[in-house]
């Protein structure tokens, strides 16, 4: 019969009047027929036309309502449902119709009898969103609903029975707790964005959200609920805040490209230029109308970095094809003059042996310079192979002073030399340590005004050779120093270019020291003021045998054998100078010979002795390494 029921078909269905069928249950669609249909001379409810007038009236209201509702009356709670309700039960209907309550709803029992028990006591109940696990489809599954217990009075005002008004919430608690992940995505994404983001509200740009990368950028965490003038006070005046003011007033976008910001990470600290690409991107209401601005963008410091390098590189291109066609132009011309002259065929032999010496000398000047560019290439692409030998840096000091003699001399300079006092050996390739340091002094001869003054000192320490030159050039401006020894840089120069080059000498220089794992250091002096070059080569290059140390009673401590004094004219100087026996290095034949042939006093005599290396510039150089010396050598030197 009740499968009848379910399908509507048999007497009292829906528009049924006949007699047996109280009016209360006239309509009611399905469960109006169901109702009507049903045997309740068993129920505890009795026929229906013997219900108490405000159960009537409870069941009419049910039956004409599109909202999910039930009733259950009497001690047993007897159930009675509306058609909106059948989905709420899945397979108990329509089993369910005036069995009692607790039967029905047993797996949940447990959590709507209390409820059920407070509304029997008069105390309405209201619930949202409570969870339950029912079993209404053979299988439980987890539940939500909205509902309202209310009591229901019979007809002398006795609370005899529960009015329920309920909505399952099921897809509504999937459907937010899918945005609640998804938000908790979005966040996790938003947090872990390579670049900065903001969300600024208002016309006072409050803080919002800022991720984690916008609070490394700015030093700080504590930006939310902040305006951005009370969080960031220190870019007032960067027009960062009047952007925000505009954006958020015209409602137009705003995008910067390598904008400068100087931001202090720490309160009160000093400020660090960055460059930073960013949008200023406003955010609108439903009305379309500003409530605040979305910040996105990133830290292109790096970036502008390697853009400026590329741009001064690609000058410093430009510069140097330039001295290169110029330095190779200007012994073209004497050449050319010199092979005009000889194809002539009328020159007396010493003019042609003057021609011809001409041609050689400026081939040799072009030679050197290619040779110092095909010196960088083999450096800069590694393929030098250094030969290493045990060196007495005193001779290769002086074979570098040899080199640079003719410089020296044509330009009337005063070089004193002072060696070490006794034999300091190293592990180098003598070519290269001798192209090294003529470099530097060919530089110190070329920026030092002619008759200039240029000292050169050799010192050997506990675990390193240091090398000391001292000049009174023209000087060197502080900003150019850190480039000195980088590639084809070189310092102002004259109109004339007097001084010449390709600004590729310190290059070699830092470039042959870095092939032997030495080191350097450079300090400036304004220009016009003296030079001061130091320079040393540590003790894994000075590798010291103990037999070629002198006796320390050789000599007294602090004694420094090698002296040598210059005269003002190149023969004179070349007549009074010998090989040192001791240090291989260039000394005067006696104090006498020097006063005699170089017309000094002996009280104004100059000591010198051997030196490495020299600036151009007012600088100070040091080549340094740290590698223990051998084994069982002294800590330090013998007249100490």
């Amino acid at each position: 019969m009740n499968e009848a029921h379910r399908g509507g078909a048999g007497p009292g269905t829906q528009g049924d009047t006949s007699p047996a069928s109280p009016m209360f249950l006239s309509g009611g669609g399905q469960m109006g027929a169901l109702m009507r249909a049903h045997d309740w001379s068993a129920s505890p409810l009795g026929v229906p036309s013997g219900w108490p007038q405000a159960l009537r009236t409870v069941v009419s209201l049910m039956l004409n309502s599109k909202f999910p509702m039930f009733c259950a009356w009497g001690e047993k709670l007897a159930f009675l449902y509306n058609d909106a309700y059948i989905d709420v039960l899945g397979g108990k209907h329509p089993a369910a119709l005036g069995e009692p309550f607790g039967d029905i709803w047993a797996e949940i029992w447990a959590e709507l009898e209390p409820l059920s028990q407070r509304a029997l006591d008069g105390e309405a109940t209201y619930f949202e969103k409570l969870p339950l696990l029912m079993r209404r489809h053979g299988y439980d599954e987890q539940t939500w609903f909205t509902f309202s217990y209310s009591p229901v009075r019979n007809d002398d005002g006795a609370i005899a029975g529960v009015y329920c008004a309920c909505v399952e919430v099921t897809g509504q608690v999937h459907a937010e707790r899918y945005r609640d992940e998804e938000n908790k995505r979005l966040v996790t994404l938003f947090e872990q964005a390579p670049g900065i983001i903001a969300v600024l509200r208002g016309p006072e740009h409050v803080f919002e959200i800022t991720n984690k990368s916008y609070m490394q950028l700015i030093g700080r965490t504590d930006l939310v609920g902040k305006t951005a003038r009370e969080a960031l006070p220190y870019v007032e005046g960067q027009g960062f805040f009047e952007l925000l003011d505009h954006v958020y007033s015209s409602g137009k976008p705003f995008v910067g490209h390598a904008v400068p910001f100087d931001l202090a990470r720490e309160p009160g600290g000093p400020l660090e230029r960055r460059y930073l690409d960013f949008i200023y991107q406003p955010i609108r209401d439903p009305q379309g109308q500003v409530v605040g601005i979305f910040v996105e963008g990133s830290d292109v410091t790096p970036r502008k970095q390697i853009e400026d390098e590329l741009r001064a590189a690609n000058r410093q291109k430009d510069q140097f094809l330039a001295m290169l066609a110029h330095e190779l132009r200007n012994p073209l011309a004497p050449i050319t003059t010199a092979a005009h002259l000889l194809k002539m065929g009328t020159l007396e032999p010493g003019a042609v042996r003057n021609a011809s010496e001409i041609i050689a000398r400026q081939a040799e000047h072009m030679t050197d310079l290619v040779n110092d560019l095909l010196d960088v290439s083999r450096v800069t692409r590694g393929l030098v192979e250094l030969e290493k030998e045990e060196l007495d840096v005193n001779a290769v000091v002086s074979g570098a002073v040899e080199q640079a003699r003719p410089l020296i001399e044509g330009r009337r300079h005063a070089l004193t030399l002072q060696l070490s006092g006794e034999p300091v050996h190293v592990l180098g390739d003598r070519t290269r340590l001798v192209q090294v340091l003529s470099n530097v002094l060919n530089n110190a001869a070329k920026y030092t005004p002619v008759g200039g003054q240029i000292s050169l000192r050799v010192d050997a320490l506990d675990t390193e050779v240091v090398v000391t030159v001292r000049d009174n050039g023209i000087g060197i401006e502080p900003d150019v120093l850190p480039y000195i020894f980088d590639l084809f840089t070189q310092a102002e120069r004259t109109p004339d270019r007097s001084q010449g080059g390709l600004g590729i000498g310190l290059a070699l220089v830092r470039a042959w020291w870095r092939c032997t794992a030495a080191a350097w250091a450079c300090a400036a002096r304004r220009r016009g003021r003296a030079a001061n070059s130091r320079s040393a080569c540590g003790a894994w290059t000075g590798i010291r045998s103990r037999s070629r140390w002198p006796k320390a009673a050789a000599m007294r401590p602090g004694s420094r054998p090698c002296a040598s004094w210059w005269s003002t004219t190149t023969r004179t100087r070349r007549r009074c100078w010998q090989p040192c026996s001791k240090c291989r290095a260039m000394r005067c034949r006696s104090p006498t010979t020097a006063r005699a042939r170089c017309g000094m006093r002996a009280s104004s005599a100059r000591k010198s002795c051997c030196s490495i290396s020299a600036c151009p510039i007012p600088t100070a150089m040091r080549w340094r390494a740290s590698c223990a010396p051998f084994p069982n050598w002294p800590r330090r030197p013998w007249w100490r």
